[in-house]
């Protein structure tokens, strides 16, 4: 007959082994998409937000009383040249009741903010499966902070987005001037997503000449062709606003685009931008290749508008 203690370890590794054998592994490539947007902040001080997602079916999962439980162990670290400014670690549990509700498509997504002084610093945000600590990814931002009140007119980072509509549930975590916007931090378009939404603030419209400025959104390709344009005149009856607004770009080949929000000057000819905003994003579309027109961007199925919240 085994001794007591022996018996504890022998039970120890059964039960390990059960679970290990019970367990569900990631179906898909465990993968960490982020981003980052910079806005304007109190005190001098540049409001960052950092949204990123993880495919629930990249994560592992083992039974529980509930059904299945994981969770994405998170690590958050900003530094400038000499030392680490901020450092955070915080856990994202994930309870599934049946594996039946598991979907590549889905994601879990969230966001942290923080506020920084003017500098250069690095950005980094890892993550990994707490059931498998094997399967683990990580994101390198470079951010360069330079505050928008002495800088004349300014517009803050594009921020593109899934989705975004009027609110008023300001529980929500990604409320923000009467809307709920839900970030897209893989900036992928196109199949499943066709629709891109954009949200970008407008800083100190009153440093600027002029009854109007224009406000102007446009897609360029990688040759720097624009394929796609909207714009709007913009009076200078606030000091600020945020501006949003979405377009169809289901017709456009896959491949990868620059997206740009510019505030010009239409006091001078050719206009003069005052301010620019752009972002990289993707378009995957099987249908569509790329010896297609990208002009039927702006031809076909467009759906591109422009609202305004103001402050």
């Amino acid at each position: 007959m085994p001794a007591p203690k022996t018996s504890v370890l022998l039970a120890l590794l059964c039960a390990a082994g059960i679970a290990a054998s019970q367990s569900i592994p990631g179906r898909s490539a465990f993968r960490l998409d982020a981003d980052a947007a910079r806005f304007s902040g109190a005190d001098s001080l540049t409001y960052v937000e950092i949204y990123y997602g993880v495919s629930e079916a990249s994560l592992s999962y083992l039974p529980d009383a509930t059904g299945y439980r994981g969770a994405l162990e998170m690590k958050l670290q900003i530094a400038d040249s000499t030392r680490i400014v901020a450092s955070r670690q915080w856990v994202l549990p994930r309870i599934l009741r049946d594996t039946a509700d598991l979907r590549a498509a889905k994601n879990i997504l969230s966001f942290e903010s923080l506020a920084l002084p003017d500098g250069n610093y690095r950005l980094s945000l890892s993550c990994r499966d707490s059931v498998d600590p094997s399967r683990t990814d990580s994101v390198l931002i470079p951010l360069r902070i330079a505050g928008f009140a002495m800088r004349g007119v300014a517009l803050s980072d594009v921020e593109l987005c899934s989705r975004i509509t009027p609110s008023a549930d300001r529980s929500s975590p990604f409320y923000r001037n009467t809307l709920e916007i839900i970030p897209n931090p893989s900036r992928l378009y196109g199949e499943g997503l066709p629709v891109i939404h954009f949200y970008a603030e407008v800083y100190n419209l009153n440093m600027s000449t002029g009854p109007n400025v224009l406000l102007r959104a446009s897609i360029l390709d990688t040759y720097g062709k624009e394929v796609a344009f909207q714009a709007k005149s913009k009076p200078r009856t606030h000091q600020s606003s945020a501006e949003y607004g979405s377009m169809n770009v289901a017709s456009l080949p896959g491949g990868s685009y620059l997206f740009r929000v510019a505030l010009l000057d239409t006091t001078v000819q050719p206009h003069r931008a005052l301010a620019t905003s752009e972002k990289k994003f993707f378009v995957y579309n099987r249908n569509i290749g790329k010896g297609d027109d990208p002009a039927r961007a702006s031809q076909h199925d467009q759906m591109f508008s422009f609202m305004t919240e103001t402050d």
